[in-house]
């Protein structure tokens, strides 16, 4: 039941796709999906049981804040950084965000834990929570998506490209239902992580 669980946020995250209806007895050859790239992938084994133009690269918009949520997470577990840090968000909190992006409306100066801020990046999709969270463990925001990056080639990912941390549209900023599948996957490694996006 537990895998189970894993399971369905996986292809919350990793997903691109939209399922309609309710799978039949028909074989893997004739599911198809809606959406225009998918991959339905075990997280145990990395199995790949269906694609759709798996390596096409795509603006991955929100999946986007996965590899955030995963860099942090690790950050944590290597001792770097702490749930509890108090973190203060400053005035590139809002780079390069739109006027209507999604925000939870973290203000320069503000102080939140970094436990808060990953609430807000990966529940309510905060754009500019990204911003404070790469900050805070990089330094500075284009350092941390060089590190997004590093780390998208270390799991195997070449269809991904990333150049900013939220995701909004970038012609660019590119991943692949693969390369995202392959991120969601690292991600379920990690209980809290897990935990949170369970929220």
């Amino acid at each position: 039941m537990k895998n189970l669980r894993f399971f369905s946020g996986f292809l919350i995250f990793a997903l691109i796709i939209a399922l309609i209806g309710e799978p039949s007895a028909k074989s893997v050859e004739e599911f198809d999906v809606a959406a225009g790239a998918a991959v339905l992938m075990d997280a145990d084994s990395g199995e790949v049981f269906y694609s759709k133009n798996p390596h096409e690269p795509r603006p991955p918009a929100s999946t986007t804040k996965l590899m955030v949520g995963l860099l942090a997470m690790e950050a944590v577990e290597s001792g770097a950084v702490s749930l509890n840090d108090k973190v203060t968000a400053s005035e590139n909190a809002r780079f390069d965000l739109t006027w209507d992006s999604s925000t939870a409306g973290i203000q320069p100066g503000e102080v939140m834990t970094l436990n808060d801020l990953l609430y807000c990046a990966l529940v309510i999709s905060a754009n500019e929570a990204c911003n404070v969270i790469a900050e805070y463990i990089s330094g500075d925001v284009a350092s941390f998506v060089q590190l997004m990056n590093h780390r998208a080639m270390e799991l195997g990912c070449k269809d991904t490209n990333f150049v900013n941390t939220h995701g909004l549209p970038h012609v660019d900023h590119l991943s692949s239902a693969y390369d995202l599948a392959l991120i969601a996957r690292e991600s379920l490694k990690h209980p809290t992580l897990v935990q949170i996006t369970d929220t």
